[in-house]
């Protein structure tokens, strides 16, 4: 079973780590960022 890409954003880590730690049983985190322009760069390179 596939399971959904995510990329996350905020510009607060401990938000951004509790995020992760709630999507990863569902989902395989690719990474997070701390804003929403570094999140599209890695998105689309």
């Amino acid at each position: 079973m596939n399971c959904p890409r995510v990329l996350i954003a905020d510009d607060h880590d401990m938000l951004c780590e509790a995020f992760q730690k709630l999507l990863e049983p569902q989902c395989h985190v690719l990474g997070w960022m701390t804003d929403g322009r570094a999140l599209l760069e890695a998105a689309f390179p």
